[in-house]
């Protein structure tokens, strides 16, 4: 089916690759992204602590609820910002 040999890497305790249907699909949520309400300055990487937190909450309770493994996608306009919100999702858990 493929060119190149698909490769299974391990993130975490999530397997991720291969061919198609030889592991479980993946959630990927973005957060931080340009234009979420929670944050109010993309430069400084300001944001609402309480409302991120729901929603990696609310993403952790999917996943479990589902058996669908998930990633958090940290975006960021600006270097600052980046270091902010991976230092805050890094606080959270060990969710990659």
């Amino acid at each position: 089916m493929f060119k190149a040999k698909q490769k299974i890497f391990q993130i975490g305790d999530i397997k991720v690759g291969g061919q198609p249907g030889e592991l479980p699909i993946l959630l990927i949520g973005n957060i931080f992204y340009k234009g979420m309400p929670e944050v109010t300055d993309h430069e400084k990487g300001s944001f609402d602590e309480k409302s991120v937190l729901k929603w990696i909450r609310k993403a952790e309770e999917l996943a479990e609820r589902t058996g669908v493994p998930h990633f958090l996608d940290v975006m960021a306009n600006h270097p600052k910002a980046m270091e902010k919100y991976v230092m805050f999702v890094s606080d959270q858990g060990d969710v990659p």
